[in-house]
Protein backbone atom coordinates (compact mmCIF):
# COMPACT_ATOMS: atom_id res chain seq x y z
CA UNK A 1 0.00 0.00 0.00
CA UNK A 2 2.69 2.28 0.93
CA UNK A 3 4.22 1.87 -2.38
CA UNK A 4 0.95 2.19 -4.53
CA UNK A 5 0.38 5.44 -2.73
CA UNK A 6 4.24 6.90 -3.11
CA UNK A 7 3.80 6.12 -6.96
CA UNK A 8 0.16 7.76 -7.27
CA UNK A 9 1.48 10.83 -5.24
CA UNK A 10 -1.24 10.44 -2.48
CA UNK A 11 -0.50 9.47 1.03
CA UNK A 12 -1.49 5.67 2.23
CA UNK A 13 -4.61 6.77 4.01
CA UNK A 14 -6.18 8.15 0.61
CA UNK A 15 -4.90 5.35 -1.38
CA UNK A 16 -6.46 2.64 1.10
CA UNK A 17 -9.78 5.06 0.58
CA UNK A 18 -9.57 4.88 -3.27
CA UNK A 19 -8.94 1.00 -3.32
CA UNK A 20 -11.75 0.46 -1.09
CA UNK A 21 -13.98 2.42 -3.41
CA UNK A 22 -15.14 4.58 -0.16
CA UNK A 23 -16.58 8.47 -0.36
CA UNK A 24 -14.64 11.60 -0.23
CA UNK A 25 -11.90 10.58 -2.80
CA UNK A 26 -12.00 12.27 -5.83
CA UNK A 27 -11.78 10.99 -9.32
CA UNK A 28 -8.53 12.28 -10.34
CA UNK A 29 -7.10 10.59 -6.80
CA UNK A 30 -8.98 7.23 -6.99
CA UNK A 31 -7.47 6.96 -11.35
CA UNK A 32 -3.98 7.56 -10.06
CA UNK A 33 -4.20 5.20 -7.45
CA UNK A 34 -6.40 2.56 -9.44
CA UNK A 35 -3.50 3.07 -12.32
CA UNK A 36 -0.27 2.51 -9.76
CA UNK A 37 -1.96 -0.40 -8.56
CA UNK A 38 -2.32 -1.67 -11.82
CA UNK A 39 1.56 -1.43 -13.09
CA UNK A 40 3.05 -2.54 -9.59
CA UNK A 41 0.54 -5.69 -9.54
CA UNK A 42 -0.66 -4.98 -6.51
CA UNK A 43 -4.10 -6.78 -4.96
CA UNK A 44 -5.06 -6.01 -1.51
CA UNK A 45 -4.83 -8.87 1.30
CA UNK A 46 -8.98 -9.20 1.76
CA UNK A 47 -8.54 -11.48 4.92
CA UNK A 48 -5.88 -9.01 6.55
CA UNK A 49 -8.71 -6.19 5.76
CA UNK A 50 -11.08 -7.93 7.57
CA UNK A 51 -9.28 -9.26 10.46
CA UNK A 52 -8.61 -5.08 11.12
CA UNK A 53 -11.78 -3.72 9.80
CA UNK A 54 -13.64 -6.68 11.46
CA UNK A 55 -15.39 -6.64 7.85
CA UNK A 56 -15.20 -9.03 5.44
CA UNK A 57 -16.81 -6.74 2.53
CA UNK A 58 -18.93 -10.06 1.29
CA UNK A 59 -22.36 -9.99 0.41
CA UNK A 60 -24.43 -13.23 0.58
CA UNK A 61 -26.77 -14.16 -2.03
CA UNK A 62 -29.40 -16.60 -1.74
CA UNK A 63 -31.19 -18.26 -4.64
CA UNK A 64 -33.63 -20.40 -5.04
CA UNK A 65 -32.61 -21.46 -8.33
CA UNK A 66 -30.61 -20.33 -11.45
CA UNK A 67 -32.05 -22.65 -13.74
CA UNK A 68 -34.50 -19.93 -14.65
CA UNK A 69 -32.53 -17.77 -16.56
CA UNK A 70 -34.16 -14.86 -15.52
CA UNK A 71 -32.39 -15.32 -11.79
CA UNK A 72 -28.99 -15.96 -13.33
CA UNK A 73 -29.53 -12.37 -15.26
CA UNK A 74 -30.40 -10.52 -11.66
CA UNK A 75 -27.67 -12.40 -9.49
CA UNK A 76 -25.15 -11.20 -12.73
CA UNK A 77 -26.69 -7.61 -12.64
CA UNK A 78 -26.48 -8.16 -8.56
CA UNK A 79 -22.67 -8.50 -8.64
CA UNK A 80 -21.98 -6.25 -11.14
CA UNK A 81 -23.16 -3.06 -8.99
CA UNK A 82 -21.94 -5.13 -5.91
CA UNK A 83 -18.46 -4.93 -7.28
CA UNK A 84 -18.83 -1.52 -8.51
CA UNK A 85 -19.80 -0.69 -4.55
CA UNK A 86 -16.23 -2.50 -3.69
CA UNK A 87 -18.04 -5.49 -2.32
CA UNK A 88 -17.93 -9.20 -3.00
CA UNK A 89 -20.45 -12.08 -3.67
CA UNK A 90 -21.24 -15.71 -1.65
CA UNK A 91 -23.82 -17.57 -3.39
CA UNK A 92 -25.31 -20.19 -1.98
CA UNK A 93 -28.19 -22.26 -4.46
CA UNK A 94 -30.90 -23.92 -2.64
CA UNK A 95 -32.40 -26.33 -5.18
CA UNK A 96 -32.67 -29.95 -4.62
CA UNK A 97 -31.35 -28.76 -0.63
CA UNK A 98 -32.76 -30.94 2.27
CA UNK A 99 -31.74 -27.77 4.66
CA UNK A 100 -33.17 -24.56 3.06
CA UNK A 101 -31.21 -22.94 5.89
CA UNK A 102 -28.01 -24.79 5.68
CA UNK A 103 -27.16 -21.76 3.11
CA UNK A 104 -27.57 -19.30 5.59
CA UNK A 105 -26.00 -20.18 8.34
CA UNK A 106 -22.87 -20.67 6.10
CA UNK A 107 -23.27 -17.09 4.93
CA UNK A 108 -23.61 -15.99 8.13
CA UNK A 109 -20.31 -18.19 8.87
CA UNK A 110 -18.20 -16.59 6.79
CA UNK A 111 -19.17 -12.95 7.97
CA UNK A 112 -21.06 -11.55 5.11
CA UNK A 113 -22.31 -7.98 6.15
CA UNK A 114 -25.59 -8.73 4.37
CA UNK A 115 -28.12 -11.02 2.74
CA UNK A 116 -29.87 -11.10 -0.83
CA UNK A 117 -32.56 -13.35 -1.42
CA UNK A 118 -33.35 -13.63 -5.01
CA UNK A 119 -36.57 -15.88 -6.05
CA UNK A 120 -36.22 -17.47 -2.42
CA UNK A 121 -38.81 -16.04 0.14
CA UNK A 122 -37.32 -16.78 3.63
CA UNK A 123 -38.95 -19.40 5.99
CA UNK A 124 -39.46 -17.94 9.35
CA UNK A 125 -36.52 -19.73 10.94
CA UNK A 126 -34.53 -17.41 8.42
CA UNK A 127 -35.96 -14.34 9.41
CA UNK A 128 -35.22 -14.98 13.16
CA UNK A 129 -31.76 -15.72 11.88
CA UNK A 130 -31.17 -12.68 10.49
CA UNK A 131 -32.83 -10.54 12.88
CA UNK A 132 -30.42 -11.96 15.58
CA UNK A 133 -27.53 -11.12 13.59
CA UNK A 134 -29.09 -7.64 12.97
CA UNK A 135 -27.67 -7.67 9.07
CA UNK A 136 -29.29 -5.82 6.36
CA UNK A 137 -30.93 -8.12 4.73
CA UNK A 138 -32.87 -7.17 0.25
CA UNK A 139 -35.72 -9.65 -1.25
CA UNK A 140 -36.38 -9.91 -5.11
CA UNK A 141 -39.43 -11.40 -5.02
CA UNK A 142 -42.73 -11.76 -3.46
CA UNK A 143 -41.78 -10.69 0.49
CA UNK A 144 -43.65 -7.54 0.99
CA UNK A 145 -44.43 -7.44 4.93
CA UNK A 146 -41.34 -10.17 5.48
CA UNK A 147 -38.32 -8.42 4.26
CA UNK A 148 -37.09 -4.87 5.38
CA UNK A 149 -36.59 -4.04 1.53
CA UNK A 150 -38.36 -5.88 -1.19
CA UNK A 151 -37.44 -5.53 -5.05
CA UNK A 152 -40.38 -6.16 -6.02
CA UNK A 153 -40.29 -8.42 -9.35
CA UNK A 154 -43.79 -7.16 -10.31
CA UNK A 155 -45.25 -11.08 -10.39
CA UNK A 156 -48.33 -9.59 -9.36
CA UNK A 157 -49.40 -7.14 -11.40
CA UNK A 158 -47.72 -9.45 -14.68
CA UNK A 159 -50.55 -11.78 -13.18
CA UNK A 160 -52.61 -9.67 -13.64
CA UNK A 161 -52.28 -7.87 -16.73
CA UNK A 162 -51.91 -11.77 -18.54
CA UNK A 163 -54.79 -12.58 -16.85
CA UNK A 164 -56.78 -9.55 -18.12
CA UNK A 165 -55.73 -10.11 -21.40
CA UNK A 166 -56.78 -13.39 -21.65
CA UNK A 167 -60.18 -13.09 -20.15
CA UNK A 168 -60.51 -10.24 -23.15
CA UNK A 169 -59.81 -12.75 -25.59
CA UNK A 170 -62.89 -14.82 -24.14
CA UNK A 171 -61.00 -17.73 -21.69
CA UNK A 172 -63.04 -18.57 -19.49
CA UNK A 173 -61.03 -21.53 -17.84
CA UNK A 174 -57.39 -20.57 -16.44
CA UNK A 175 -54.52 -22.54 -15.45
CA UNK A 176 -51.72 -21.37 -13.24
CA UNK A 177 -48.79 -22.80 -12.87
CA UNK A 178 -46.61 -21.34 -10.34
CA UNK A 179 -45.44 -22.09 -6.60
CA UNK A 180 -47.88 -21.64 -3.94
CA UNK A 181 -46.98 -18.18 -2.37
CA UNK A 182 -46.03 -16.65 -5.81
CA UNK A 183 -46.97 -13.32 -6.86
CA UNK A 184 -47.89 -14.77 -9.78
CA UNK A 185 -51.40 -16.50 -8.77
CA UNK A 186 -52.36 -13.97 -6.63
CA UNK A 187 -52.77 -11.63 -9.43
CA UNK A 188 -54.79 -13.73 -11.43
CA UNK A 189 -57.21 -14.52 -8.46
CA UNK A 190 -57.47 -10.97 -7.90
CA UNK A 191 -57.61 -9.62 -11.80
CA UNK A 192 -60.43 -12.39 -12.15
CA UNK A 193 -62.28 -12.10 -8.70
CA UNK A 194 -65.54 -12.30 -9.57
CA UNK A 195 -65.40 -12.08 -13.52
CA UNK A 196 -67.33 -15.81 -13.68
CA UNK A 197 -63.86 -16.65 -14.98
CA UNK A 198 -62.40 -20.14 -13.75
CA UNK A 199 -59.10 -20.31 -12.44
CA UNK A 200 -57.58 -23.65 -12.25
CA UNK A 201 -54.51 -24.75 -10.08
CA UNK A 202 -52.26 -28.20 -10.42
CA UNK A 203 -53.09 -30.35 -7.39
CA UNK A 204 -49.58 -30.41 -7.02
CA UNK A 205 -47.28 -27.46 -6.92
CA UNK A 206 -44.89 -26.60 -9.45
CA UNK A 207 -41.23 -27.13 -7.55
CA UNK A 208 -37.79 -26.55 -8.48
CA UNK A 209 -36.34 -29.66 -10.11
CA UNK A 210 -37.26 -30.40 -13.58
CA UNK A 211 -39.28 -33.57 -12.66
CA UNK A 212 -41.96 -31.68 -10.34
CA UNK A 213 -42.26 -28.88 -13.20
CA UNK A 214 -43.28 -31.79 -15.54
CA UNK A 215 -45.48 -32.97 -13.11
CA UNK A 216 -47.69 -30.03 -12.53
CA UNK A 217 -47.80 -29.53 -16.13
CA UNK A 218 -48.91 -32.71 -16.89
CA UNK A 219 -51.65 -32.56 -13.84
CA UNK A 220 -53.03 -29.43 -14.96
CA UNK A 221 -54.06 -30.32 -18.33
CA UNK A 222 -55.09 -33.74 -17.01
CA UNK A 223 -57.79 -31.26 -15.64
CA UNK A 224 -61.63 -32.21 -16.76
CA UNK A 225 -61.68 -29.96 -18.96
CA UNK A 226 -59.01 -28.64 -19.58
CA UNK A 227 -57.97 -25.08 -19.42
CA UNK A 228 -57.88 -22.83 -22.56
CA UNK A 229 -55.54 -20.75 -21.68
CA UNK A 230 -52.34 -21.28 -18.68
CA UNK A 231 -50.20 -18.74 -17.03
CA UNK A 232 -46.98 -19.37 -15.90
CA UNK A 233 -44.16 -17.97 -13.49
CA UNK A 234 -41.74 -17.78 -15.80
CA UNK A 235 -40.68 -18.94 -19.68
CA UNK A 236 -38.83 -21.91 -18.92
CA UNK A 237 -42.43 -23.18 -17.66
CA UNK A 238 -44.00 -21.79 -20.50
CA UNK A 239 -41.65 -23.66 -22.91
CA UNK A 240 -42.12 -26.72 -20.96
CA UNK A 241 -45.94 -26.41 -21.43
CA UNK A 242 -45.75 -25.66 -24.94
CA UNK A 243 -43.91 -28.92 -25.10
CA UNK A 244 -46.43 -30.89 -23.20
CA UNK A 245 -49.48 -29.48 -25.04
CA UNK A 246 -47.65 -30.27 -28.79
CA UNK A 247 -46.77 -34.27 -27.49
CA UNK A 248 -50.54 -34.35 -26.65
CA UNK A 249 -51.57 -32.96 -29.83
CA UNK A 250 -52.62 -29.75 -28.48
CA UNK A 251 -52.80 -27.09 -30.66
CA UNK A 252 -50.92 -23.29 -29.34
CA UNK A 253 -53.10 -21.16 -29.61
CA UNK A 254 -55.58 -22.76 -31.40
CA UNK A 255 -56.89 -24.88 -28.09
CA UNK A 256 -54.75 -23.50 -25.66
CA UNK A 257 -52.53 -20.78 -24.75
CA UNK A 258 -49.77 -20.15 -23.19
CA UNK A 259 -48.40 -16.98 -21.68
CA UNK A 260 -44.81 -16.86 -19.84
CA UNK A 261 -42.69 -14.39 -17.38
CA UNK A 262 -39.56 -12.69 -17.93
CA UNK A 263 -39.04 -12.33 -21.87
CA UNK A 264 -35.65 -14.03 -21.85
CA UNK A 265 -34.13 -14.04 -24.96
CA UNK A 266 -35.13 -17.69 -26.80
CA UNK A 267 -38.96 -16.50 -26.22
CA UNK A 268 -38.92 -14.77 -29.08
CA UNK A 269 -37.95 -17.56 -31.12
CA UNK A 270 -39.92 -20.29 -29.33
CA UNK A 271 -42.33 -21.89 -32.35
CA UNK A 272 -44.98 -20.73 -31.87
CA UNK A 273 -43.26 -17.49 -30.19
CA UNK A 274 -44.15 -16.93 -26.77
CA UNK A 275 -46.56 -14.38 -25.52
CA UNK A 276 -44.89 -13.32 -21.91
CA UNK A 277 -44.33 -10.87 -19.73
CA UNK A 278 -41.06 -8.36 -19.59
CA UNK A 279 -39.07 -7.09 -16.89
CA UNK A 280 -35.41 -6.31 -16.67
CA UNK A 281 -33.26 -8.45 -15.00
CA UNK A 282 -30.91 -5.93 -15.05
CA UNK A 283 -32.66 -3.22 -13.45
CA UNK A 284 -33.75 -5.96 -10.72
CA UNK A 285 -29.93 -6.71 -9.60
CA UNK A 286 -28.77 -3.45 -9.46
CA UNK A 287 -31.97 -2.31 -7.73
CA UNK A 288 -31.00 -4.97 -4.67
CA UNK A 289 -27.02 -4.27 -5.25
CA UNK A 290 -28.05 -0.37 -4.60
CA UNK A 291 -30.32 -0.80 -1.77
CA UNK A 292 -27.83 -2.58 0.15
CA UNK A 293 -24.83 -0.78 -0.53
CA UNK A 294 -26.59 2.33 0.59
CA UNK A 295 -28.06 0.07 3.77
CA UNK A 296 -24.41 -0.82 4.79
CA UNK A 297 -23.50 2.85 4.59
CA UNK A 298 -26.67 3.76 7.11
CA UNK A 299 -28.86 5.48 4.03
CA UNK A 300 -32.28 5.00 3.80
CA UNK A 301 -33.70 2.74 0.81
CA UNK A 302 -36.88 2.95 -0.93
CA UNK A 303 -38.37 0.10 -2.14
CA UNK A 304 -38.67 -1.02 -5.85
CA UNK A 305 -41.57 -2.54 -8.16
CA UNK A 306 -40.50 -3.06 -11.00
CA UNK A 307 -41.76 -2.22 -14.62
CA UNK A 308 -43.60 -5.36 -16.24
CA UNK A 309 -44.97 -5.13 -19.70
CA UNK A 310 -47.32 -7.63 -21.86
CA UNK A 311 -45.92 -8.62 -24.99
CA UNK A 312 -48.23 -10.56 -27.18
CA UNK A 313 -46.79 -12.64 -29.22
CA UNK A 314 -48.16 -16.34 -31.61
CA UNK A 315 -48.67 -18.48 -28.29
CA UNK A 316 -52.02 -16.54 -27.28
CA UNK A 317 -55.20 -16.22 -29.21
CA UNK A 318 -59.00 -16.12 -29.14
CA UNK A 319 -60.91 -19.10 -26.85
CA UNK A 320 -61.68 -21.90 -28.80
CA UNK A 321 -64.84 -20.94 -30.69
CA UNK A 322 -66.16 -24.59 -30.31
CA UNK A 323 -66.29 -24.00 -26.66
CA UNK A 324 -69.11 -21.91 -24.24
CA UNK A 325 -67.41 -18.92 -23.75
Amino acid sequence: MRDVARAAGVSTASASRALSRESGVSIGVRTRVMAAAMRLGYRPNLAARALVSRRCGLVGVVAQTLADPLAGGVVGALERRLRAGGLGTLLAVRMDSPDPSEGIRMLLGRGAEAIVFVGARPPTAEVQMLELASLPWVCIGDAAGVAPMVIDAGRERGGALAALYLRDLGHRRLGVIAPVGSGIRQGVATALGGSGVIVVEAPRGVENDAAGKGAGIRALLDQDPPPTAVVCSNDVEALATLHECRLRGIATPGSISIVGFGDLEFARHATPALTTLRVSSSTLGAAAGGAVIAALRGEPTQPLEAAVKLVIRESTGPAPAHLDA
